[in-house]
């Protein structure tokens, strides 16, 4: 077989297995809207002088090693106040590294950025006001929905919503948002809550 048709088979094979090829702790992008046009998008920011769209936390080329997903954003600094047993973990400090206001947005790719989070969307270093994260889901409790595996490798609450660890699973920020697809109620949601259905799909009443 020639080496074209090698490469032409293998891709094709990848493109067929693809959901093998993507790690269980990163579940599939949804088609809720998309980052373009977004509260995400900065490329039409004056600080992004590359007006790119992903260039602000993702880059090919000389990402943060520790943190995956080719990050290319100034990790969230230290000094938060969580919820009692929380704890710092990567699915929450990623989008912290904008959303707690002590992290400049355009500091990235080893710049040091000046312009800050604003408004509703800035949630301070206090979290107690705001919904848990980096807390351990209670697996099995009758009062909380149940967790199963879903096709894509990862333990989830309604089949839709992610969480966190291998072992014990955690409530992250990821675990109710996905930050690429905005969604129509615009707050990147990873469903609708109307009549508080996210709410309902971990919280029974």
């Amino acid at each position: 077989m020639k080496p074209v048709r090698i490469l032409v088979v293998l891709a094709v094979a990848a493109l067929a297995s693809g959901s093998a090829l993507r790690s269980p702790l990163r579940p599939p992008l949804q088609s809720l809207g998309g980052i373009a046009g977004s509260a995400h998008d900065f490329s039409a920011q004056g600080w992004n002088s590359s007006g790119e769209i992903c260039r602000p936390c993702h880059t090919p080329h000389n990402a943060s090693e520790d943190d995956g997903y080719l990050w290319n954003h100034d990790y969230a600094a230290a000094g938060r106040t969580y919820w009692d047993g929380a704890v710092d973990n990567e699915h929450s400090l990623l989008c912290l590294s904008c959303h707690d206001g002590q992290t400049a947005l355009d500091s990235f790719g080893g710049m040091a950025g000046s312009t800050y989070m604003a408004g509703a969307a800035n949630l301070g270093a206090d979290l107690t006001d705001d919904h848990p994260i980096g807390v351990e889901y209670p697996v099995g409790s009758s009062r909380w929905g149940a967790v199963t595996t879903t096709s894509w490798g990862h333990t989830a609450v309604g089949g839709s919503l992610p969480l966190w660890g291998a072992g014990d699973v955690y409530i992250e920020c990821t675990t109710c948002h996905t930050p690429h697809s905005a969604g129509s109620s615009g707050n990147f949601l990873r469903m609708e809550n109307d009549a508080s259905a996210m709410c309902l799909t971990c919280h029974l009443k």
